[in-house]
C-alpha cells in the first residue's frame, strides 16, 4: 500500500514538492530524533516544513497538496479524529486483502529518483 500511496501521490500532486522517505532509514531515524519527534513504523507520517502530521491528520495535509479531485479528501478534517483514525487503523490492518499485494515495485524515473530522500 505504501507504494501505491506514493506513486499516486507522485502522479497526482499539483506540484512536484513531496519528498519521500522510508520510516526505516537512516535519514528518518537522524532527522526525527533531531526534531525531537518520537514516532513508531507502523503509521504514515508527513512534515509540512514546520509540523509533523500523523495517520489520518497526514493523509489530509497531504491531500491538500494533490490537484483536485483528490485535494477535496482534505475536507474530511471535520471528522473527529478519533473516527477518522480508527478508520485508518482498520486499512492499516487490512491493507493486504484490501488492497492488491505486489511482489515487487516499481524502479522510479531519474526525475523521480530526486524526490526520495536517503
Amino acid at each position: 500500500m505504501c507504494n501505491g500511496w506514493v506513486d499516486f501521490v507522485m502522479s497526482h500532486e499539483s506540484k512536484s514538492t513531496v519528498q519521500f522517505a522510508s520510516l526505516q532509514s537512516d535519514f528518518c531515524t537522524s532527522f526525527f530524533h533531531q526534531n525531537g519527534y518520537e514516532y513508531t513504523i507502523d503509521s504514515m507520517i508527513f512534515w509540512d516544513g514546520s509540523r509533523f502530521w500523523e495517520k489520518s491528520n497526514a493523509v489530509l495535509q497531504l491531500a491538500k497538496r494533490l490537484r483536485s479531485p483528490y485535494s477535496m479528501l482534505s475536507w474530511f478534517s471535520f471528522i473527529p479524529i478519533k473516527l477518522r483514525n480508527a478508520v485508518y487503523d482498520l486499512v492499516a490492518r487490512n491493507r493486504h486483502s484490501l488492497f492488491s499485494k505486489k511482489t515487487e515495485c516499481r524502479l522510479p524515473t531519474e526525475e523521480e529518483r530526486l524526490r526520495f530522500l536517503s
